[in-house]
C-alpha cells in the first residue's frame, strides 16, 4: 500500500491522523504521517486493519440504504 492510499483510506472514513494513528494502528500521528508520506512503508498489520474498517464501512452503509 502506497501512503497516498492510506491517506485517502484514512479521509474515506472520516479520521483525522491522530484519530486514526491511535484507532488503526496504535502508534504516534508522527508515525502515521510518515506512513502517508511514503518515508516509511505502511506495516501490513494497518494496511489489513484500514482495509478492513472500509470494508465494514461499505457493508454499513449498504445496509443502511437497503441495497
Amino acid at each position: 500500500m502506497q501512503g497516498a492510499e492510506l491517506e485517502a483510506l484514512r479521509r474515506l472514513l472520516f479520521f483525522s491522523p491522530p484519530e486514526a494513528a491511535a484507532l488503526i494502528s496504535g502508534t504516534s500521528e508522527q508515525a502515521w504521517r510518515r506512513w502517508e508520506s511514503g518515508a516509511r512503508a505502511v506495516p501490513d498489520d494497518v494496511e489489513e486493519k484500514i482495509y478492513d474498517l472500509v470494508e465494514w464501512r461499505k457493508t454499513a452503509f449498504e445496509t443502511a440504504s437497503g441495497l
